[in-house]
């Protein structure tokens, strides 16, 4: 339970400021009272990546006498198409805000030498076949840990207009990926790469100069529509030897909120405010060097 959450990155630090006090639940039954009514039901929030207290509380069947085990029971509920659909499109959202944030955290909370883009052969990987293409990004990835045993990786997936899946990455200490040049560059005037060690179709690299431009960019390919094709699949695929985000959680009174709020405005290089679900958030970038005494 929180109202105010710190992430602490090699570039600086996040800060999310909530209106309202935000956490985490699992059952719906955490939410009755001693009495049995419902409580605040938690929505997750596709931008803020957390559980939102709702603040419209939920209905709850009638009971019923279920004459095969002679107790009162809670009424079987018949939902709807238009209801079920409601419910789909919630659950899409919930898995794509959870992978987005998932992402993000991880690609910001360590430093990266490249960005790579992995495309297939159409005679050697079926692409439009995303079971397909996982296995063969996992061979090649359990492949290129034998040249490179400390590399580290994040890689997600692009579904193009095409209906083709692709992958793209962040990668460091990957020497044995084989760079060679390609004799082009990219818009920007940067040398662009292959990666000799793949040879299941196309791959373009790039050094990586802007650590925090780049990890914002990977976390954009986790699109709604990936997210149905891959429903309870992997979307994302990181090295364990990666690190997480230092975070801290606290809850304030509105008066200490406030002072917070006041000390990051003076320090903030990028101030956002998203509205979801009701609950207001403020999104606070502070840059590396302000010490934790200054909050």
């Amino acid at each position: 339970m929180y109202n105010v959450k710190f992430f602490k990155y090699p570039s600086g630090w996040q800060v999310r400021v909530y209106d309202t006090i935000v956490g985490y639940h699992d059952k719906p039954d955490d939410h009755l009272d001693k009495d049995g009514d419902p409580q605040p039901y938690p929505l997750w929030d596709t931008e803020l990546g957390d559980y939102v207290y709702e603040r419209v509380k939920y209905g709850y069947c009638d009971t019923w006498y279920n004459p095969f085990t002679e107790r009162e029971e809670k009424a079987p509920v018949e939902w709807d198409e238009d209801e079920i659909l409601r419910k789909k499109k919630r659950s899409i959202a919930s898995s794509m805000g959870r992978t987005i944030n998932a992402v993000y955290q991880k690609s910001r909370a360590n430093t990266w030498d490249w960005f790579i883009t992995l495309t297939f052969d159409p005679d050697k990987v079926d692409s439009f076949d995303y079971t397909r293409v996982v296995k063969s990004l996992k061979n090649w990835i359990d492949l290129i840990r034998r040249s490179s045993p400390d590399i580290g990786y994040i890689i997600v997936p692009e579904k193009h207009e095409s209906g083709r899946f692709h992958f793209h990455g962040l990668f460091r200490n990957c020497d044995g990926l084989q760079f060679v040049p390609s004799g082009k560059t990219d818009t920007k005037g940067n040398l662009i790469y292959n990666v000799g060690a793949y040879k299941l179709g196309w791959s373009t690299a790039t050094r990586i100069g802007d650590q925090a431009k780049v990890t914002k960019y990977i976390a954009k390919y986790i699109s709604k529509d990936l997210v149905q094709v891959a429903f309870n699949k992997k979307r994302y695929w990181a090295s364990r030897n990666l690190l997480d985000p230092e975070t801290t959680e606290v809850i304030l009174d509105r008066e200490k909120q406030e002072m917070l709020v006041s000390r990051l405005e003076d320090k903030a290089t990028h101030i956002k405010c998203i509205e979801n679900g009701g609950v207001v958030t403020t999104y606070f970038e502070i840059p590396a060097g302000v010490c934790d005494e200054e909050w």
